[in-house]
């Protein structure tokens, strides 16, 4: 969406930015892909070329860990594969706080603060309710009453998240029934780590979560 990505042979990664904020956001996931290599275990976007609106990286191979596909696994390959993603959950968030300050990583763009969260509930009921059905109001309203009673309480200890760990961008290699890389570091920053885990639930569902925090 941000960037024109252009994969040579298979082999080689190139990504312009197609903005001017895109082209900031890349500077930014530069310096989070330099911090994170060298706390995680799995392989992510090693760079081999930065450039003022330019980066190159060797290609990983893998296909998009869907919920299917990770069903589809015999018990002892999903465990495995759940092993690997707990690890890189506990490796990211765990990076000393130290080794990130001192390149300024910026808040991720998925973090959200509470008066955010009830500003996109006034306009959903503004612009939304008028064209949903009365039990699709009501679930809304139940989704959001924990906010707006102050039970949900939205400050955390900030670390290092991906931001946008949607299937997508968890590659498996099928051969192997391994997981073989995580990409797109773009909306990476300084953020509440649950926002990690609500991606895994949201795409692989409620056990996988359960799974990987063991």
């Amino acid at each position: 969406m941000n960037n024109d990505v252009v994969i040579v042979n298979q082999q080689l990664v190139c990504r312009f930015p197609k903005t001017d904020r895109a082209k900031a956001d890349l500077v930014n996931e530069v310096k989070i892909l330099r911090i994170v290599r060298r706390f995680i275990d799995l392989p992510i976007p090693q760079l081999d070329r930065v450039e003022d609106a330019f980066v190159s990286y060797p290609f990983i191979r893998g296909e998009p860990l869907s919920r299917h596909q990770l069903l589809r696994l015999d018990s002892l390959a999903q465990e495995k594969v759940i092993e690997q993603l707990g690890q890189f959950y506990q490796q990211l968030h765990s990076i000393p706080r130290d080794a990130i300050a001192a390149s300024n990583i910026a808040s991720s763009v998925a973090e959200r603060s509470r008066e955010e969260m009830l500003d996109l509930y006034e306009q959903v009921q503004q612009i939304l309710f008028p064209h949903l059905w009365k039990h699709q109001r009501t679930w809304i309203h139940e989704h959001f009453e924990p906010l707006v009673s102050g039970s949900l309480n939205l400050d955390s200890s900030a670390v290092l998240i991906h931001g946008d760990l949607g299937c997508y961008h968890i590659l498996f290699d099928p051969n192997k029934q391994l997981l073989s890389g995580i990409i797109d570091f773009g909306t990476a920053g300084m953020g509440d780590p649950a926002i990690d885990l609500a991606s895994l639930l949201d795409n692989h569902g409620e056990a996988l979560v359960t799974s990987s925090q063991r």
